[in-house]
């Protein structure tokens, strides 16, 4: 007599053994046209002798959760070097205690106003220095995201905040754009937005070019994730590399920041491979880069070299660590809010910070 485990087991290993040898088989049939696909669409990462400078940002925060409401202790730091890894600028917003209402798009534009306000100090530092070298400006997180719609009068204020930043930011880089490069970098994307790049271009433009590629991304992505059938490729092509970018600023799906600098020049986005040792990288650039993006994939190539994070742009790794909020800093400021707010809101304190209210925090 059987026991459940062991009938589990066997419908296990019967389900394998119907599934496994039509995976194979599909794999085996997208094997077939990797290598011409390859040639076609991905181009390998040259070395180059360009002097540059490497301006990051990033920002950090804990959540503090409630009943009904947030606070968020964000901080941000830019960072700019000159040749391999000197610091010579860095700023850092002071920590910002904002309430919010529990939106994670609300703090999202919290911290990007805090991060474009801390990049905008380093580049007036930095590019109105009379240096020959050009700026490359890492960001993290993509340029594009999924367009909200919400009658939310507090969401709408931050948004239009966000924007106002975020444009005063393009708006000195454009000022430089002979010289300035500016690339996001999305560790991880959720969705298959350079597939959704692809059909919009062949489906409903009717641009030719990549119909093969989109058809055989659609084929694969049945069995793997976008970064991973990517990945088979780069690799045929060669690491490093990087796929033909396509823009992704006018999808039906996602919209940039309606800025005058993202209307002129667009956003593109694309996948770069820059090490055996991990999947590709989506990235995002301006489209005024669009005529070097070899020099702009060449960039995020050398600064991965030697990376604590193989395949990831050092600086960015750097600037993420010193954004980190320690927990204990994070409740010793919970310690302080509450007490002020116990002698502000007397006996109704209670009903809105009582410990058994509190919920968790959320660390980033």
């Amino acid at each position: 007599m059987t026991t459940p485990l062991e009938n589990i087991i066997r419908e296990v290993y019967r389900a394998a053994e119907r599934v496994f040898p039509k995976v194979r088989s599909k794999l085996l049939e997208l094997s077939r046209e990797v290598n011409k696909l390859s040639t076609e669409f991905a181009n390998p990462i040259e070395r180059s002798k360009l002097r540059y400078i490497v301006v990051t940002v990033d920002s950090g925060f804990i959540k503090l959760k409630y009943a009904n409401f947030a606070i968020a202790i964000v901080v941000a730091h830019a960072i700019s070097s000159v040749g391999k890894g000197q610091v010579v600028n860095v700023a850092a917003e002071p920590v910002m205690i904002k309430t919010l209402k529990r939106s994670e798009y609300a703090l999202h534009y919290v911290s990007k106003i805090i991060e474009y306000r801390c990049l905008h100090n380093v580049l007036e530092k930095v590019l109105r220095e009379k240096t020959s070298e050009d700026v490359v400006v890492l960001l993290d997180g993509a340029l594009t995201y999924p367009e909200e719609r919400t009658d939310d009068i507090e969401l709408t204020k931050l948004y239009q905040e966000y924007r106002r930043e975020y444009e005063k930011v393009l708006a000195i880089l454009e000022s430089y754009r002979d010289r300035t490069y500016v690339v996001a970098i999305a560790k991880d994307l959720p969705v298959d937005k350079y597939l959704d790049a692809l059909e919009e271009l062949t489906e409903y433009r009717g641009v030719e070019k990549f119909r093969s590629l989109h058809t055989w991304l659609c084929r694969a992505t049945e069995l793997l994730h976008e970064r991973t059938a990517v990945d088979i490729l780069l690799r045929a092509r060669g690491v490093p590399s990087y796929l033909h970018p396509v823009r992704v600023d006018n999808l039906r799906k996602y919209r940039a920041p309606t800025v005058p600098q993202i209307s002129r020049y667009g956003v593109y986005g694309t996948y770069v491979k820059l090490t055996h040792l991990r999947r590709p990288l989506y990235v995002e650039f301006i489209g005024w880069n669009l005529p070097k993006v070899s020099t702009l994939m060449t960039v995020l190539y050398e600064t991965s070299i030697y990376s604590p994070r193989p395949g990831y742009p050092a600086p960015l790794f750097i600037v993420d660590r010193l954004t980190k909020v320690d927990k204990a800093i994070a409740r010793a400021i919970a310690t302080a809010i509450e007490y002020a707010a116990k002698h502000a809101l007397g006996e109704l304190y209670v009903q809105v910070f009582t410990p058994t209210l509190r919920e968790e925090y959320e660390h980033y």
